[in-house]
């Protein structure tokens, strides 16, 4: 027994003896390390107080704008840079439907006619009128900005307009009164419009516009006719009629030192015009006793024959200085004023022109003279 306990006393002493120079390390069990978290303080959140709008109200208000966009693009488009939309806040229109309106300022215009009668405006305005909701309303509307003394005393804006359109004695001269557009493709274009909305109407009305108001419808039964335009016969001068200008344009022509110019324009198919306007208005007055007067502004006005041209100034200069705003465009007022009569005695020679009357049928007739020939010489040489 004693052997025994001394051989396992010994085995574990042996052991030991191997072990002894080794060396024990303790190996920890390795400590996670947590990551440092900043927490920061959290952002304020404003909070907007929603309003809840019917559906109904911005479907009407989107499509209101949408509507005017249209109306604006389509006047940019025909008539570029002379318009303007406006709300209307007084009574310059008598429709107590009408809310918002397009003018259409046309700053001179030529009228004719088919007797081939002549004469010159200048700062006519038309208005096309909606409702609430940018439906169209009945017609076109004019009013002028500018009247020769004539003209006011003829109680004269427009061969379509009444003689309400200018109100001799108030200190509003002019007011907008409806075109008559007679009864024909423009008529039922224009009314055709009433109390609806078509954007491609409204354009086509845009696109005829300017034909209307330089015609002088005869067969329609104008309101006044221009060649009633006169105050008196002491106080302008005769005006030149047809047999006149073809008189003019057959002397013009047979002159050998013609200056004038004329060009192919760009319409379809292309056009002869005449290119330089003012070397005719100077060349013509060779070869017609009618002249008139071209202002700075570039207007032409008719030389009084009145021997009491001053007073006729004076009571002119005293209309102007009462004179009132009618309406306003492009947020400016609209004051209307008389052209002073111009004395010939007076007036600047180096700014004497012919007649505009001759001016315009002679320039006429050279284009259609030019461009028959230029359609001849075409059809010959397509024969070849």
């Amino acid at each position: 027994m004693e052997d025994t306990e001394d051989d396992v006393i010994a085995l574990l002493e042996a052991r030991l003896a191997e072990t002894d120079n080794v060396r024990t390390v303790e190996v920890s069990a390795p400590v996670a390390v947590q990551p440092e978290v900043i927490v920061e303080a959290p952002t304020p959140v404003e909070v907007k107080q929603v309003v809840a709008v019917p559906v109904a109200e911005v479907k009407e208000e989107t499509r209101l704008e949408q509507r005017i966009r249209s109306i604006k693009e389509a006047a940019e488009e025909y008539h570029p840079g002379a318009w303007s939309f406006d709300k209307i806040t007084d009574n310059s229109i008598p429709m107590g439907s009408a809310k918002y309106c397009i003018t259409i300022h046309f700053p001179e215009l030529h009228l004719d006619n088919s007797r081939d009668d002549k004469h010159t405006i200048y700062d006519l305005y038309v208005r096309m009128c909606f409702d609430d909701s940018m439906n169209h309303l009945r017609g076109w509307w004019g009013s002028r900005g500018t009247l020769t003394y004539a003209e006011y005393q003829s109680r004269y804006a427009h061969s379509h307009l009444s003689g309400s359109s200018v109100q001799r004695g108030a200190r509003k001269m002019t007011k907008f009164t409806e075109f008559c557009l007679g009864d024909g493709p423009i008529s039922n274009l224009v009314y055709g419009l009433s109390g609806g909305w078509g954007i491609e109407d409204f354009k086509s009305s845009l696109l005829y516009l300017h034909t209307y108001v330089v015609w002088e419808s005869l067969e329609g039964g104008p309101y006044h006719r221009m060649v009633n335009i006169r105050v008196s016969s002491s106080t302008r001068q005769a005006s030149p009629a047809m047999e006149h200008i073809d008189k003019a344009f057959k002397d013009y022509i047979a002159h050998d030192a013609t200056k004038i110019e004329l060009k192919l324009n760009e319409s379809n198919p292309p056009q002869f015009e005449v290119n330089n306007l003012i070397a005719l208005e100077t060349e013509l007055i060779e070869f017609t006793g009618f002249r008139q007067f071209k202002d700075p502004t570039g207007k032409y006005l008719d030389l009084s024959t009145s021997s009491n041209i001053p007073a006729i100034n004076a009571d002119i200069a005293t209309i102007n200085s009462n004179s009132v705003q009618v309406f306003t465009f492009k947020g400016e007022p609209v004051i209307v004023q008389i052209i002073p009569l111009v004395d010939p005695k007076e007036a600047n020679k180096t700014n004497l022109v012919a007649h505009s009357r001759i001016i315009i049928g002679v320039k006429e007739r050279l284009e259609i003279a030019t461009n028959n020939y230029y359609l001849k010489m075409k059809h010959e040489f397509n024969k070849r």
